[in-house]
């Protein structure tokens, strides 16, 4: 039996059908651990002699929740939209509902289950999806810092022409930035109220790239079997502390950081990429 599921925010569509495309059951479920029961109960009932195989068009964002508790219990598999919008394309009657969005997952499964990925659960993988997020967070997180900068340049010139330019060599130290948090000047009250909030947010986006993200990939990268490292984590180290990697006693954490690819950039960073 050949079960397909759409998997929604608050709610789950389940479909069962037999191996010859005949439906045996529909079901809507919630997003709770006594919701999955129920469905796992109304697989029971229909499965009889039949070997239930289940799949789900999302498996880590909104269905990650349904996915974990249905891995112990079923074989699971991770079927692709693309593959069910191009299974409803086909279909005489193209017309899109919860029920036949899990009706196609099923049929996508009788027609290419040997094709389709199983879900799988380990520890390596959790901490590479983890490490993955990081580095989006990061990133996310270096995008609003640069357009903050470029905001604070503007209202820095405005409170004091560019006489601004020649306090500091870097306008965005730390040093700086705790110049211009403090700063108590005479002059439009909104300009220096309004750098000043800007400036403190850039302040809270050092501490947490610089500290608690970096530590977090630290920990990643020391922890996690280097073939299931994610392609997209990126972790970046100004040059002093580069250098500083690549001498250090720890063997393990040497020899994963000289593992991946380094890219220099103009501001003197460089990050490092995994080759994969």
């Amino acid at each position: 039996m050949f079960i397909g599921i759409d998997v929604h925010k608050d709610t789950h569509t389940a479909v069962g059908i037999s191996p010859y495309g005949e439906k045996m059951f529909e079901i809507t479920v919630g997003n709770y651990q006594e919701d999955f029961e129920k469905l796992n109960l109304k697989v029971k009932e229909h499965s009889g002699v039949l070997s239930p195989y289940i799949g789900l068009e999302d498996v880590r964002g909104y269905g990650e929740r349904l996915a974990g508790y249905l891995y112990e219990k079923y074989p699971l598999y991770h079927v692709p939209s693309i593959l069910v919008d191009r299974q409803r394309q086909n279909a005489t009657h193209p017309e899109k509902s919860d029920s036949l969005d899990a009706l196609g997952v099923a049929k996508v499964m009788i027609q290419s289950i040997d094709t389709l990925l199983p879900y799988t659960i380990s520890e390596d993988g959790e901490k590479a999806k983890q490490l993955k997020e990081t580095s989006i967070d990061r990133e996310d997180l270096v995008l609003e810092q640069t357009r903050l900068k470029n905001q604070v340049h503007t209202l820095l010139y405005r409170i004091y022409n560019t006489a601004y330019a020649d306090k500091f060599k870097d306008p965005f130290s730390l040093k700086a930035l705790r110049y211009w948090r403090n700063a108590k000047l005479k002059c439009d009250p909104f300009l220096l109220k309004t750098m000043k909030r800007k400036v403190r947010r850039l302040l809270d986006i050092h501490t947490e790239v610089s500290e608690s993200l970096r530590k977090t990939c630290r920990y990643f990268l020391m922890t996690i079997t280097p073939s299931r490292l994610p392609a997209v984590a990126v972790w970046c180290l100004p040059q002093p502390s580069l250098e500083k990697l690549e001498t250090s006693r720890d063997s393990l954490l040497r020899e994963r950081w000289q593992s991946m690819q380094a890219v220099h950039r103009e501001s003197g960073r460089v990050e490092r990429k995994l080759v994969m």
